[in-house]
Order: C-alpha cells, then structure tokens, then sequence
C-alpha cells in the first residue's frame, strides 16, 4: 500500500544518505515475569548482534530475579512505575544502536528480525513495520496482526494521518524506528501515554520521513487476557475499556495536531471520523453506558451508520465485515447486558454462531454468482 504524497521535504537532514548498521532493543517491562525470559532470549538470540536492554517499570512480581538471572548479557533500568511511555523514554536515553526496536515483554522477535529490518532499510526511512504471528498465552499459533486483508502502509502516510488520524500499522513489537529521527521527538509525553505508549511514536514519526513495510512475520505477539491495551482486560468492564481506548485515540490525534502545527500543516477539521477503530470504540462506550460516554456530540445511531458504512468499505474478508456489523446492529437495540455480550462475541471468532457461518458463506456465493443478466 503505497501512499507517497511528495507534500514537503523531509526535515531530518540527518537521514539523508544515511543506512543504519547498530541495533538497540529496548524491553519494557511490568508484572510480566511469566513472559519475559521468552522475550529476553527472542533479543538476545539474534543473527545481527543488538545492544538488550530491559526496563522494568516498577515490578511487584519476580521480574526482577527473571533479568538479573542474564548478568551483564542484558543492561537492566529497574524504576519506580510510571508507565509505558517513562519506560521507553528511560531505554532510549541508555540506547545506542542506530535501530530502535521496543519490545514488549510478553511478546518475542524471531531470530532474524534485526538483520532482515537492517538488510532492507530504505534511505529517508523513519520507521519500519512489519507483520506479527498472534500466539495464545502458551504459545499457540492463531492469527497474524495486522489482518493480511488490511496490510501495512509503505511511503508518506501524512495526508492519512491529516485526515483520518491513522493509518495501517502495527503494535509495539513489530515497529524499528530510525534513531535520528526518533530523537526529534523523545522524550515522550509520559502522562498521556501511560499505555499504548507506541501511539505516540507511530503518530508522530511520520511527519520526519517515509515509513517502509517489511513483508514476512517477524516476531509474535501473545495475546493472553491480561494485555494493557485490551477494552475486554479493564477492571472497569467492557464500558470501562472502550473509554480508555477512546481517551488513547484522542491522544494520538493531538499528536497529529501537535506535529502539523510544527510543520504548518492543516489537519482535517473531522480527524478520526475516518478511523473505524475510533468510531468502534465510540460506539461500543455509548451502547454500554450512554450516561459515562465521554464525547457529549455523539450519537449512538449517528456512529452506528458511520461505523457500517466504513467497515463495509474495508478490505476486510466478507465474515468479518458481516459479524462487525451484525452485531453492533443488534447491540444498538439490546439492553447493555445482551449488548455486551453481542459485542464481545463480534471479536471473538471461536464465539461466533454457526448461523453467521452459513450466512457469510451464503453471501460469498452470491457475490461470485454475480447480478443476473437478460438473455
């Protein structure tokens, strides 16, 4: 997916010409013993050699004995807890690889992910993405992230991110960024990016430079019930953790505004209505509990044709676009019990019923069957 533009030069002069050949990994850490030593071992065990670095935000658990049981083959930053976005900046002021990676402490990188990142750097690159094979909580096989469907963006995501607020990216552990241009924009804000700290990054890079898919899965992704960023994890419930990932989106579209201020740039005045994700997690938060929505102009059907009709839209294959809007459709009109039920069935493919099955492959079958004609 190329999305070139040529809007404006580049403002990072230091990347002009300029290949990396170092690689630092940084390992943010909290509570997450039971994973990290499959995390530390994925880094250490690279083909291309990479300075490790693990910081540990504040750990209860036994983190702690897991990295000083690597000695001085790891550089260790225990601190107090602060969050994501302190952890990352602690790590990249001890960094001194011309690569960055952070990588979270529940996830692993292949063997050859450094090499295969530093082998196909472009120059005028800011950040390379690449996809992620999805494993369970013991390490079993189930998805890829991103969907192949939607893939990854390569080349100059500005006019995206000025009018929709977003592009096709990844999560932490499949981003490399380009330490010149990183530094131009750590250290990051701490306190809105307590979580999702890799929102931020993937935000505002892209006002430096070009970013640059790398085909292939490079690393795993463990998805385990107890992931930060899950809206189903929050102590709160479900209602609870759409309004924190609302609060998230709303973060990283004032990063769009901060860095198109700093280059004279015009964001759309609707930045985010394009974003389905966003309109998602609006929706889901009015459907559950209306009364502690936190955007006073929306309007619950308002979203629900808005959110229809762009993931109708998507690339998506077509049972996933029919179960992303089944049931948000039958959610809008359910009482917030059946609704909370209907939504988290939507995102749980092993959940859904067989009629949505039949129904998905009825519809293909029409589509390939195509109108009919006159003879």
């Amino acid at each position: 997916m190329s999305t070139e533009t040529g809007a404006q030069a580049w403002p990072v002069k230091e990347l002009d010409g300029w290949l990396p050949t170092t690689a630092s990994i940084i390992i943010d850490n909290y509570n997450y013993a039971a994973f990290l030593g499959e995390a530390i071992e994925s880094a250490l065990n690279q083909t291309h050699d990479a300075q490790v670095i693990v910081v540990d935000d504040g750990s209860k658990d036994n983190s702690r004995d897991v990295i000083a049981a690597y000695g001085k083959r790891v550089e260790a930053i225990y601190k107090e807890n602060g969050g994501q976005a302190s952890a990352f900046n602690a790590g990249f002021r001890r960094a001194s690889g011309d690569v960055i990676f952070f990588l979270d402490s529940d996830d692993m990188l292949e063997p050859g992910t450094v090499e295969a990142v530093l082998n196909a750097w472009r120059e005028g690159t800011v950040m390379v993405h690449h996809p992620m094979l999805i494993i369970d909580s013991k390490g079993r096989p189930w998805g890829e992230i991103p969907d192949p469907n939607l893939g990854l963006a390569d080349g100059d995501v500005r006019s995206l991110l000025l009018n929709e607020g977003t592009y096709p990216t990844t999560v932490t552990s499949g981003l490399a960024f380009a330490r010149p241009a990183l530094a131009k924009v750590m250290p990051m804000p701490e306190k809105d990016f307590i979580y999702s700290a890799d929102g931020y990054l993937v935000h505002a890079l892209p006002f430096f430079g070009r970013v640059q898919r790398v085909n292939g899965r490079l690393g795993k992704y463990r998805t385990h019930g107890g992931n930060a960023t899950d809206a189903w994890s929050d102590p709160g419930g479900y209602a609870a953790g759409f309004r924190r990932k609302i609060s998230y989106s709303l973060n990283e579209i004032e990063t769009v505004r901060k860095f198109a201020r700093e280059f004279s740039l015009t964001p759309s005045a609707d930045i985010g209505e394009g974003d389905p994700d966003f309109l998602g997690y609006r929706l889901f938060s009015i459907i559950l509990d209306p009364r502690s929505h936190p955007i006073p102009h929306d309007r619950k059907f308002g979203l629900l044709f808005k959110y229809i009709a762009r993931r109708w839209k998507s690339s998506w294959s077509l049972r996933r676009r029919v179960s992303t809007i089944i049931f948000p459709l039958f959610a809008a009109f359910a009482s917030p019990s059946a609704a909370a039920k209907l939504i988290h069935t939507m995102s749980d493919s092993a959940a859904q019923p067989e009629w949505l099955s039949a129904l998905s492959k009825w519809l293909r079958r029409r589509q390939k069957k195509g109108p009919a004609t006159a003879a």
